[in-house]
């Protein structure tokens, strides 16, 4: 019979450790080397996406300086429009508040008067055929000439079924308005 003490520490033990922990190294590695290699191309994607958006509501549209926004609810970034001989067209909000499933990301264009050009939903995960309906074009006209007044029953309506969504595009819209009275009162 052997009597030799076993030690508790068993080498068999730590070699699948070592290398699970090796594994998980090279992936993180890989995954790191991906992302700075696509970093600037997503970077440029979304200017183009944003200039698309932006040309969209105002056709005439030439150039824009973007003003970071603090605080303005879920405002971050104001864009102020020009068309090609710098003449100002109006503002360009981002918003992304929190839909049924997600952020929904949208595109407001305010004129100087501080009323809703149009807005337009870029980004959402909402659900097919429900939630989505607030990224329709008909839906959104409803905004149209809009303040910061605007509320459910004053020309905008919630979609059937998709009351989470709707709200979240009206304190979208909302939130797009007070930043950009916030950017017109500093400028």
């Amino acid at each position: 019979m052997d009597t030799a003490k076993k030690s508790p520490f068993d080498i068999s033990v730590l070699k699948p450790a070592l290398v699970l922990f090796i594994i998980c190294g090279v992936c993180a590695a890989l995954l790191s080397g991906v992302y700075v290699l696509t970093e600037n191309t997503i970077a440029e994607n979304a200017l183009a996406e944003e200039r698309e958006a932006i040309r969209n509501i105002f056709p005439s549209y030439g150039s824009h300086d973007t003003i970071t926004v603090d605080g303005k609810g879920d405002c971050d970034k104001v864009a102020l429009v020009y068309d090609a001989s710098r003449n100002f067209l109006g503002y360009a909000a981002t918003v992304s508040p929190m839909g049924f499933a997600d952020e929904i990301t949208i595109v407001v264009g305010v004129s100087s008067e501080l009323k809703v050009v149009k807005a337009l939903v870029t980004r959402s995960s909402e659900t097919a055929g429900i939630g989505s309906k607030v990224g329709d074009e008909n839906y959104l006209a409803g905004y149209i000439g809009a303040d910061e007044t605007v509320a459910f029953g004053s020309g905008v309506d919630a979609v059937s079924g998709a009351t989470r969504s709707s709200k979240a595009v009206l304190k979208g819209v909302k939130s797009a308005l007070e930043a950009c009275r916030s950017v017109k009162e500093r400028s």
